[in-house]
């Protein structure tokens, strides 16, 4: 499972943690694949495919020069993901509402505690249910760099060596199920596979926000989103349907807390995404 997160830009809008499970030997062409991309959107096959580039980044750069919408990147590694079935890629997404309010004693990193324990969760859920789960390559978690790794390893270990007795179902330890005992870091720079969480995150929190703004207009009868920004968030979601766990709300994509974000929320955003003809 390949991992990110796309960070909420204030209290009261969403964190989204995302998981990429990619079967061991689909990463090869996987990652041919991504660096054609880079080639695409870069002008070189070592340069980094953001969802969001930073101004002046390479990317940005060489779209701008050559007359290409960088938001186009997004879409192009989304396709592959949503190319490919299910029993190659598989997604997770946990979009946690963020809590906070004035004077709130929540911390961001109790934040990313909830997060990254909702993957792992659905992580070991999906390699109980996987017929090869103890065979073959070792099970892995790589995430993209954080600015407090420890929180993912403390969560990991703990998991590793007990499972989650806390969830809904026991979930046996990950060692039980062919896992490595330690974490891998990287950077998405050096590992293109890692590209997909990063376009998951930042798709699944774009697309939160828009069907969020979506419901207050309707509740309110304020000023709904701008519609070609919610045609794009919707088809990016759209693209990708297929390759989340079933069923899809509690198992591929899910809320927290549930209190701000229950599942009749995510059911109703999800009926709202156009079914794409192949």
């Amino acid at each position: 499972m390949l991992a990110d997160e796309s960070r909420s830009s204030g209290a009261g809008d969403y964190f989204v943690f995302a998981g990429v499970i990619v079967r061991t030997d689909a990463l090869t062409a996987l990652h041919d694949k991504l660096t054609e991309l880079a080639t695409q959107f870069t002008g070189r096959a070592d340069e980094e495919v953001k969802y969001s580039p930073d101004r002046g980044s390479a990317q940005h750069r060489w779209c701008k020069a050559n007359g290409i919408a960088w938001t186009k990147s997004r879409q192009a590694v989304l396709d592959e993901v949503g190319s490919r079935s299910r029993d190659e890629i598989a997604l997770i997404a946990g979009i946690h509402a963020d809590p906070r309010t004035a004077g709130s004693i929540v911390s961001e990193a109790e934040i990313y505690s909830w997060g990254f324990d909702a993957l792992l969760q659905r992580y070991g859920r999906f390699l109980e249910g996987a017929a090869d789960a103890n065979g073959g390559p070792a099970n892995e978690v790589i995430f993209d760099g954080r600015t407090d790794p420890a929180l993912f390893h403390t969560r990991y270990h703990r998991g590793w060596h007990r499972g989650w007795q806390y969830f809904y179902n026991d979930i046996p330890p990950l060692r039980a199920m062919n896992a490595r005992s330690m974490l891998l870091s990287s950077m998405a720079r050096y590992t293109p596979p890692l590209w997909l969480a990063d376009h998951l995150a930042g798709a699944a929190a774009f697309w939160a926000r828009l069907e969020s703004a979506v419901d207050k207009a309707e509740a309110s009868g304020g000023r709904p989103p701008k519609a070609d920004q919610l045609r794009t968030a919707r088809r990016q979601m759209a693209s990708v349907r297929a390759n989340f766990r079933d069923p899809i709300v509690g198992g591929g994509v899910l809320g927290w807390p549930k209190d701000l974000l229950p599942n009749e929320t995510l059911a109703r955003w999800l009926a709202r995404l156009p079914t794409l003809i192949p």
